[in-house]
């Protein structure tokens, strides 16, 4: 399913830093290949935007890939990208 995801989802499991937005953002895939964009606030946590949906669907490996992304995340944000340590 990896190969369907990533071809249906390219940029999925990636952090975006977008610089002139100040904001640190992904998408992330539930497994019947939903997109799900999900913003990241300097609080160790990820908001994971729902709006569009009833409801999401999740396994274990969806879980890891969101822990690792969260990692990520965070350590985009220790680089003080846009100054939430100065906050």
């Amino acid at each position: 399913m990896d190969d369907l995801e990533k071809f249906l989802n390219p940029s999925a499991w990636e952090i975006d830093v977008n610089k002139d937005e100040k904001s640190i953002t992904s998408t992330i895939v539930d497994v019947e290949l939903d997109s799900i964009p999900v913003s990241f606030d300097g609080d160790d946590c990820m908001t994971i935007d729902v709006s569009e949906l009833d409801y999401i669907k999740l396994d274990y490996c969806s879980l890891d890939k969101m822990s690792e992304l969260l990692f990520k995340a965070d350590e985009a944000i220790s680089k003080n990208p846009f100054g939430y340590m100065d906050e």
